[in-house]
């Protein structure tokens, strides 16, 4: 779990960056090890160009 003065703001943070990815078809997951670190993994679909789309 994320504890400490900052840990409001980073769980937020992890919702906000989870609602995004979910909304683009992605998985946000994240792997804990007592001692190691956190490892974050962010997976999006891969998206097809299309030829005839204008760059904004």
């Amino acid at each position: 779990t994320i504890s400490g003065p900052m840990s409001r703001q980073k769980k937020l943070g992890l919702a906000i960056a989870a609602g995004i990815v979910q909304k683009h078809g992605g998985v946000l997951q994240f792997q804990s090890q007592v001692g190691r670190g956190t490892t974050f993994s962010l997976i999006l679909p891969r998206v097809e160009e299309h030829q005839n789309e204008t760059a904004v």
